[in-house]
């Protein structure tokens, strides 16, 4: 083998063990290992969370769900005797898990005195960080190189240096940061390869990102990128506001392959900005009807609305077997909105919402609260938007307390512990509860109206939850949060006294 892949374990914080804790898949990973396979490179895959996501550990900065750190330590051990390659690359997959993933860059520095230990970035999420703003950390836990953007070319070309050289090389010494030119992802030829990853232990989880709705899905990308500012996303940083799109024709062909290899017709679109194309996204659909493709699939990582252009666009996802799409209006007020540096349509948001409601398409619409210069009034705005938007008929929101990610314009301008653990929980804030309450009041303010407005969706809501088939990740956020707290009980009896 030239080099062991990584993938670390999922982290949960102890104050907030319902909303943190999301299992998302390492679909990078899976695409890079595609793209490895059609290189002829040769590699191993240690996902520390798909392994053994039901083993937990308590730590100091959270509840990990995965492997032990000794089990990690024998995963590595096993790559150093099979193979003469030194190479193992750690993938830095959400920033929430920040100080585990230090953990295993540590653990790996133990196992492995002589590995050249690289840091891959996760460019394509937006809980996700620059890692070039926290190198030193990264270096002084024992790392010897950072690659950023697009992984696949440069990975590559790490791995033909290693075949080269077989030997640390001086310049690792410098602990540089690996920029090559990333791909264009509109021409890459390669498809997702999970052979490696244990998609039944992610399957019977019953649980993902996006909502699941039957026992298989997979996650995939059909582009790459955003192009716009957000100054409290990560992704201006990490895209360098660059969106890049894969055609019609070979994002279909993606599905079609991966529903014959694995038997599954549930697709969860990962794209941070899937629909900025909106002809694109037309031709996706029309080509789906067209193979009379029986699938589902679910746009479930927040969509800018303004790039669906009208109803028509939506009428032909849900012919197309569209059932989920996540929007991200952040906020009601026009004056925070500015502040954020992103364009939104008010009115437009309210009549795609109103047609996903005709169309059954489960709609869900994205919240941040918090931004540096937020006011009681633009917080009334919010909670306006909010009321309008579930009088329209929106299936479920979520409301994020931002926290400052690093790569992140805002990441200077909120106060922050350097200590403290990046996610959109952040307790460490002075107004971190004051903030929880505001965001109570608009859970509460949706629950109450679809209630009143939507009596029997709102039976059917739980319905899905005793079911296990869900048709909302809020449906999932109160299995897992409930399987959560009954196992950290369960964890706290067997201690000993």
């Amino acid at each position: 083998m030239i080099m062991l892949i990584i993938n670390p374990r999922l982290v949960l914080q102890k104050h907030d063990t319902f909303t943190t804790g999301i299992v998302y898949m390492p679909f990078l990973l899976a695409y890079l290992s595609g793209y490895l396979k059609s290189k002829n490179i040769e590699f191993t895959i240690l996902d520390c969370f798909g392994e053994a996501p039901e083993q937990w550990t308590e730590k100091s900065y959270g509840y990990t769900r995965g492997l032990s750190d000794n089990c990690i330590a024998d995963g590595i051990h096993r790559f150093r005797q099979q193979s003469n390659s030194k190479l193992v690359v750690i993938y830095a997959i959400n920033a929430s898990y920040h100080k585990d993933i230090l953990t295993i860059i540590k653990i790996t520095k133990k196992s492995f005195p002589e590995a050249r230990i690289i840091v891959a970035e996760n460019s394509q999420a937006v809980t996700a960080y620059s890692i070039r703003e926290v190198k030193e950390e990264f270096f002084l836990a024992g790392a010897n190189e950072l690659i950023e953007g697009d992984l696949e070319d440069k990975v590559q070309k790490i791995a033909e240096s290693t075949i080269q050289k077989n030997s640390l090389d001086e310049r690792d010494n410098l602990k540089n940061s690996q920029q090559y030119n990333d791909l264009e992802f509109e021409k890459y030829d390669w498809y997702a390869d999970w052979s490696q990853f244990p998609l039944e232990n992610y399957w019977k989880l019953n649980y993902a990102h996006g909502p699941v709705t039957n026992k298989k899905y997979l996650p995939i990308l059909t582009s790459r990128g955003c192009p716009y500012p957000c100054t409290f996303c990560v992704i201006p940083s990490t895209n360098k506001r660059r969106w890049r799109a894969k055609d019609s024709e070979s994002v279909v062909a993606e599905i079609k392959y991966l529903s014959d290899l694995h038997g599954l017709t549930e697709f969860h679109i990962e794209d941070v900005n899937s629909t900025i194309d909106d002809q694109r996204t037309r031709k996706i659909c029309k080509e789906i009807i067209k193979q009379n493709l029986k699938v589902q699939w679910k746009l479930v990582s927040g969509t800018k609305v303004e790039s669906i252009k009208d109803r028509e666009t939506i009428r032909l996802a849900a012919k197309a077997g569209c059932t989920y799409i996540s929007i991200s209006p952040e906020s009601g007020s026009k004056r925070i909105m500015k502040k954020i540096k992103k364009p939104f349509n008010y009115r437009h948001a309210v009549e795609i919402i109103e047609e996903m409601n005709n169309q059954k398409i489960n709609s869900q619409a994205c919240f941040v609260i918090g931004f540096p210069g937020e006011n009681l009034q633009d917080q009334m705005m919010t909670w306006k938007m909010v009321r309008d938007i579930t009088i329209a008929g929106v299936s479920e929101i979520a409301v994020f307390i931002i926290s400052p990610m690093p790569g992140a314009e805002i990441y200077e301008s909120i106060a922050h512990d350097n200590n403290a653990v990046y996610s959109f929980s952040p307790n460490w804030r002075a107004d971190y509860q004051s903030l929880k309450q505001f965001r109570d009041i608009l859970y509460m303010t949706y629950i109450a109206l679809r209630i009143y407005h939507y009596p029997l969706r709102s039976i059917k809501h739980l319905m899905n939850i005793l079911r296990g088939q869900y048709e909302s990740k809020s449906e999932m956020v109160v299995v897992r949060g409930i399987k959560n707290k009954l196992r950290i009980v369960q964890n706290q009896l067997r201690r000993p006294e």
